[in-house]
């Protein structure tokens, strides 16, 4: 736990939570909740319905009603990425963070994040997780070991991240969620509005803005394993064949 001095001057900096909503009403409770309940309170929730047929927009609205924090946008149904996209453009945050509309965080998720942060002067925050089947079975976990932190410069963290044999560590470098970015990480960078796989053509260009950055090996964000049918799985497939190639080309250039 920060003492209150501490918490007074990083609570100064406002987080944006952004979260796409489509279609989740079984979760989206539990996600919302967990944001708005966080330790750090110098938040704004965005909400993004992306099209929703079923109650997430009335969900949505119902929080927006009860929680000044808490923006309500919506749109045709257009995709994760451009749902995203919108939340960045509407982010009045000094920083960013993305949630899943099926996940959730950890009261303390915030507050350890921008703990991490400011104390090492990084631009990004990167936590672990554990991901479970909707039924509560464990799927996916971090091997037993010491809660610790280490800072990394882009050139290390990409050293480290392609010689890490591990699957999860794999899933914590590619994804958007689980990571607290400073603004300007995102400087002329959005998600490619034309994939199902916007983390995979977007979060490594991030680490190449920031100076610094730091992973800290503490579960504090809880996602859900999602279902996938077969056209969609060979869709991606061919999705990541893509964004690493574009990768590929980029560091070779």
């Amino acid at each position: 736990m920060i003492s209150n001095v501490r918490q007074t001057v990083m609570e100064e900096e406002q987080i944006s939570v952004i979260v796409s909503v489509y279609n989740t009403e079984k979760y989206l409770n539990q996600c919302i909740q967990s944001i708005l309940k966080q330790t750090y309170h110098n938040l704004e929730l965005i909400l993004v319905d992306d099209g929703s047929t079923d109650r997430s927009l009335a969900i949505c609205t119902r929080y927006q009603q009860q929680d000044s924090r808490v923006r309500v946008f919506h749109q045709a149904n257009q995709g994760v990425s451009k749902a995203r996209n919108y939340g960045m453009d509407v982010a009045a945050g000094d920083l960013i963070t993305f949630v899943d509309s099926d996940d959730y965080v950890m009261p303390n998720y915030l507050e350890e994040l921008i703990t991490a942060l400011e104390s090492t002067g990084s631009q990004i925050a990167i936590s672990d997780f554990q991901s479970y089947k909707g039924n509560g079975q464990l799927l996916v976990h971090m091997p037993d070991h010491e809660v610790s932190q280490r800072t990394f410069t882009p050139r290390e963290w990409f050293d480290f991240a392609y010689t890490n044999k591990i699957d999860f560590f794999q899933l914590i470098y590619t994804v958007l969620w689980g990571k607290l970015f400073r603004q300007e990480a995102f400087n002329q960078i959005y998600c490619p509005e034309d994939t199902q796989i916007d983390d995979e053509f977007t979060t490594w260009k991030t680490y190449l803005q920031a100076r610094l950055f730091i992973w800290m090996t503490r579960i504090i964000f809880i996602g859900l394993i999602k279902r996938v049918f077969h056209t969609v799985k060979t869709k991606k497939t061919f999705g990541h064949c893509e964004a690493w190639k574009r990768r590929l080309l980029f560091f070779i250039s």
